[in-house]
């Protein structure tokens, strides 16, 4: 509810009307009323009130939640391996095992999600060890968090981060689709509308394309959900230092959808064929 509503940020007495309802922020505990003890009810008061209850209709399950990352890899053909994959402009040592460097690909997003950008970075070692991850090379990778932490901070888009007074981590979402429902959870938005999205691995065009859809996906879930009417959003490679800007109207935003609907409805025709 504070998501949607900022409430916390609200006044002592504030109104927060949606459609066809009001809130009043109080932001201290008035009296309490202790409700009166229910009335002792009769054998007769009962017999009177049987007739009048019926068996509650049970609803038809919905159609399936598909992820983001479903859908994209139905879009793209494939699955992104520069995501979490070895080769990329990182610089990792040799011999890493891909849960490692799925570990890592984790573990930043995890920097990420607790950094108070008007502070420093959170201690990386203390995020390693309460990961609860097992993987050898703690101490190399460690050192290199507190780097890209660092070169982030001092970048661009860390200065205007470190200077907006509310930023949403982490925010999941149910879309409904009318019918299907669309499950992503989006890195950050920014007080503007700005939708963000961490990416580990390496900087190009097909990655860029990629993620495109993804932005756009998460600009409906703002507009239609939140209210929120993104006009821009933003693909940060934190390995490869660099930013890839995509502006949205109405019209892409809208068409992102349908092909989200239709994508959906192919992965949906070949579950059924297969069963």
């Amino acid at each position: 509810f504070d998501t949607a509503y900022h409430v916390l940020d609200q006044a002592g007495g504030a109104v927060i009307r949606g459609e066809g309802w009001a809130a009043h922020v109080r932001k201290s505990a008035g009296e309490v009323k202790r409700a009166a003890p229910p009335e002792e009810h009769g054998a007769e008061n009962l017999a009177a009130l049987l007739p009048n209850t019926e068996v509650l209709a049970i609803a038809p399950p919905r159609d399936a939640t598909w992820s983001i990352s479903a859908v994209l890899d139905y879009l793209a053909g494939g699955f992104d391996a520069g995501e979490e994959g070895e080769a990329d402009v990182r610089q990792v040592s040799a011999g890493r095992t891909a849960e490692t460097a799925m570990a890592r690909g984790s573990l930043v997003h995890r920097l990420f999600e607790a950094w108070d950008f008007s502070e420093g970075p959170p201690a990386i070692e203390k995020l390693i060890a309460g990961s609860g991850m097992a993987f050898d090379g703690a101490a190399a990778l460690a050192g290199e968090l507190e780097a890209l932490a660092a070169r982030f901070a001092q970048s661009p888009l860390g200065q205007r981060m470190a200077g907006e007074a509310r930023v949403l981590r982490e925010t999941p979402f149910l879309l409904d689709l009318g019918g299907p429902l669309l499950s992503g959870c989006i890195d950050a938005v920014l007080n503007d509308g700005t939708v963000i999205d961490y990416k580990t691995g390496g900087y190009d065009a097909d990655r860029n394309a990629r993620y495109e859809w993804q932005l756009l996906l998460y600009a409906a879930a703002l507009r239609d959900l939140g209210g929120i009417s993104p006009k821009i959003g933003i693909l940060a490679y934190v390995d490869a230092d660099r930013v890839h800007e995509v502006p949205f109207d109405e019209d892409q935003i809208n068409w992102a959808l349908r092909h989200a609907r239709e994508a959906i409805g192919a992965m949906a025709s070949v579950q059924q064929t297969a069963g």
